[in-house]
């Protein structure tokens, strides 16, 4: 399996990892030295020209994103993307492991950001405040806070880049194309 990853100074690395389509930990796999021009993950650069004609959010959604993404510096547009990914903009989505409302949030990682999960309010101010911590943690990279955000920063960091997981990847993907990336 190849791994792509995008390094902040815009360098596209594909190694090669493991086949294994777990997000749990499993061993690592080793670079082998190769690049390639061609991405998968085109840059996200100007969202402020993104169609965003694919994420339909509730208006009371909508505006509170615009109001949290004013006040942590995250780009509306990637953050109704995300929370469109994440749930379709729904606070009653519950997944099979327990993340919960319209970002997803698991109760450690809210819990963590000092928001409560099931208040729709407080989900989407966790939402982007933590997609402002990743954001600024990989300095602007928003493929990798994405990734981040899906796998969590661990594994981020466990395959120095976006990790190999399928689930990921097609993450990744949904939400630039919601953003026509």
């Amino acid at each position: 399996m190849e791994l792509l990853a995008i390094l902040a100074v815009g360098v596209i690395v594909y190694a090669s990892w493991p086949s294994s389509e777990s997000n749990q930990d499993s061993g690592g796999g080793s670079w082998d030295g190769s690049t390639d021009t061609s991405a998968d993950y085109p840059p996200i650069t100007d969202l402020g020209a993104a169609d965003m004609t694919k994420v339909k959010l509730p208006a009371d959604v909508s505006a509170t994103i615009d109001k949290y993404a004013a006040q942590y510096g995250v780009d509306p547009n990637l953050a109704k993307a995300q929370a469109y990914a994440e749930s379709g903009g729904k606070q009653s989505a519950v997944s099979s492991v327990g993340a919960i409302g319209v970002f997803q949030l698991m109760p450690t990682t809210a819990a963590g950001l000092g928001v409560n999960p099931n208040d729709q309010e407080q989900n989407i101010q966790g939402g982007v405040k933590y997609l402002s911590q990743l954001l600024t943690r990989y300095n602007g990279d928003q493929t990798l806070a994405l990734a981040a955000y899906n796998a969590g920063p661990g594994n981020v960091a466990k395959y120095g880049g976006v990790p190999p997981f399928t689930e990921t990847k097609n993450y990744i993907k949904k939400i630039l194309g919601y953003l026509g990336a």
